[in-house]
């Protein structure tokens, strides 16, 4: 996946590749972004809803009487780095799931015949460990968006 962003598989905008080349792993797993006819094959990667687990659930539900609910909102406002000085209209609000929450989900890997599935596998592989270490969703340089995959025949996520 580091590949990806050291070889123009992400162009300048943040917009995915869409090179349709038959050897590109971004395009063959993920289709090629906004190219609808492409000779590829079907999409070889499906990610499945990301659930509460009932432990989590029922943390949060304890934490309803504190008047928090299964989501925090916190306002932020943003400061102009130069002077120091909230900016006039940065006001914005952001909704969060509190630290420590885990939700469980699937990723299923579609094989075809002709694919490299070992190397589809070391693709996937490294892209979950590039997001680790980066984060899900938006504002990670705030903190926002760390998680933890932990694969036990399913993967589960710790945000």
């Amino acid at each position: 996946m580091l590949g990806a962003y050291k070889h123009g598989k992400v162009d300048s905008e943040g917009e995915p590749c869409k090179c349709m080349k038959p050897d590109c792993m971004v395009c063959r797993i993920f289709d090629p972004h906004k190219q609808p006819k492409h000779n590829l094959g079907p999409t070889r990667i499906l990610f499945r809803d990301a659930r509460l687990t009932d432990d989590s659930k029922r943390v949060l539900a304890g934490k309803t009487s504190e008047g928090m609910n299964y989501a925090e909102i916190k306002t932020e406002n943003i400061i102009n780095r130069a002077t120091g000085v909230a900016t006039s209209g940065g006001l914005r609000t952001q909704e969060r799931v509190p630290a420590g929450s885990e939700f469980e989900f699937n990723i299923v890997l579609r094989i075809f015949e002709g694919d490299d599935e070992e190397g589809i596998e070391q693709f996937i592989e490294e892209g979950i460990k590039l997001l680790q270490n980066e984060s899900l969703g938006s504002s990670g340089s705030r903190g926002y968006g760390e998680i933890k995959i932990s694969p036990n025949g399913e993967y589960r996520v710790s945000a």
